[in-house]
């Protein structure tokens, strides 16, 4: 009978660890469910693209800076008026959610400091591309627009989008340049070399003939130079000489200061047209009274020397008022 109770006892023992290891697997084969994943949308209204994000509700995420050409970003709101405050950039999540970026447009002036150049108006910008002009000066090479007037960083240039108000400076450098002359009979010179400076032409002396100008070629045609020359590089200028020269003497009569004219030997000209504010120019003429018909404009040349009068007509102007006069 105590061998049997023993068995029993055992039995009983036996079945009690095997309940229990079957509850341990059947335990350990449970899976604990995972939580539901949200999405977070990001409409960045124009500035950089953001693909939507899947998390857990709870978890923070660093929501990221947007970029927009020309705007100024102001922060994530959970609605599309952006009322209430910016989001935090440490975000948490509890739940699904659209966020807006909100922005504010650049809004400034840019400022030019030529340095003996072109000059320019202060040149507005509200969020928008502007272009930056090219400027030029005299006996100079542009070297680029820089931000500080140390000429330090990069150049700016071509089309922009500005980020704030900003003053440019004009670099330049100075054209080396020399002149050398080839007086032809007349009197002679030394070369003279100048560093983004016009240099003063000397008139030339010839015994027999009359200085008709220097030009800057052996064939003496185009442009004659007779007071400056500002070279760009090494130029050699040559003088020419005429027999016999016409003046052609201009009154103005109010217009803007015209030099008097010389045609050497078969030179012809074409009469400029003067200014004269207010008026309109009606040609040139033979006598005071301007009677009869203008002087020819194209190719002229008289038989001697001549005065010629401009004549001058007042401008009639005619004003158009829109709207009601209160």
């Amino acid at each position: 009978m105590k061998r049997s109770f023993k068995i029993e006892i055992s039995f009983i023992l036996l079945l009690t660890l095997l309940l229990i290891a079957m509850g341990t697997f059947s335990a350990c084969d449970k899976e604990t469910p995972a939580p539901e994943k949200v999405e977070i949308s990001f409409e960045t209204n124009g500035g950089s693209k953001y693909y939507s994000i899947r998390a857990s509700e709870d978890d923070t995420i660093t929501l990221p800076t947007p970029e927009k050409e020309g705007y100024e970003f102001l922060g994530w709101y959970d609605n599309g008026d952006f009322s209430g405050e910016a989001l935090k950039e440490e975000y948490i999540i509890d739940g699904n959610a659209t966020l807006y970026a909100r922005w504010r447009p650049y809004v400034g002036v840019i400022k030019f400091e030529s340095n003996g150049g072109t000059t320019y108006n202060d040149l507005p910008f509200n969020a928008q591309k502007v272009l930056i002009p090219t400027p030029t000066r005299e006996g100079y090479l542009f070297d680029g627009w820089y931000k500080s007037y140390d000429f330090a960083g990069e150049t700016v240039s071509g089309t922009i989008v500005p980020a704030f108000d900003m003053t440019l400076y004009a670099k330049w450098s100075a054209v080396i340049g020399s002149v050398a002359f080839e007086s032809n009979g007349g009197t002679k010179y030394d070369t003279i070399y100048t560093s983004g400076q016009k240099v003063a032409l000397p008139t030339p002396v010839n015994d027999v003939y009359t200085f008709a100008g220097w030009y800057d070629n052996a064939k003496l045609s185009g442009t004659a130079y007779f007071d400056y020359y500002l070279p760009n590089g090494a130029v050699t200028l040559y003088a020419r000489w005429a027999s016999d020269f016409i003046t052609v003497s201009l009154e103005e009569n109010g217009g803007d200061s015209l030099n008097d004219l010389k045609l050497f030997d078969e030179d012809t000209l074409k009469l400029p047209q003067p200014f004269r504010s207010g008026y309109s120019f009606m040609g040139w003429y033979l006598n005071k009274n301007m009677t009869g018909e203008p002087v020819s404009d194209y190719y002229y040349r008289p038989a001697n020397d001549v005065t010629l009068y401009a004549k001058w007509k007042k401008c009639t102007y005619l004003y158009l008022f829109y709207g009601e006069n209160k």
